[in-house]
């Protein structure tokens, strides 16, 4: 997995053209596979797909709601849209699914800061940062508001 001799551009396309053929493979195998439709959302939002990501989140959301990492991927795909009460309570589901995992409340915080509630977003980076042995994004982010 070496990329020095492809090139980034080049590494990344391969990559890309891999793990989509492995997610087609996985849900040609299984239509109601989780993870697969997590991952094609992930890459069609990518691509900027924004139609097809979004049904694939919902699939994902569907199959798993008790995902926190969908929900925080999805929220990320809200924001990334402008639908930022949206994101925001998909970042809060998140954080509500798995409410110890600094990636879930800097997510939620993230979400927070995009519509605008600085105060609500500090205190989550704030509660990250707590939960946090290696809180480097979370004070980072605190400190761009």
């Amino acid at each position: 997995w070496n990329n020095q001799y492809l090139g980034t551009d080049t590494f990344n396309d391969y990559r890309n053209t891999l793990v989509k053929r492995l997610v087609e493979k996985a849900l040609a195998l299984n239509p109601d596979d989780t993870t697969a439709h997590h991952l094609k959302a992930n890459l069609l939002r990518a691509n900027e797909e924004w139609a097809e990501a979004e049904s694939e989140y919902s699939l994902a959301i569907e199959s798993d709601p008790q995902s926190a990492a969908i929900y925080e991927d999805y929220a990320e795909f809200l924001e990334e849209v402008g639908r930022l009460e949206e994101a925001v309570d998909a970042g809060l589901q998140s954080y509500k699914l798995d409410p110890l995992t600094p990636l879930y409340i800097t997510a939620y915080a993230e979400a927070l800061v995009d519509a605008g509630d600085y105060a609500a977003a500090e205190r989550f980076y704030y509660l990250a940062i707590q939960q946090d042995n290696e809180p480097g994004t979370s004070q980072y982010r605190l400190f761009t508001i």
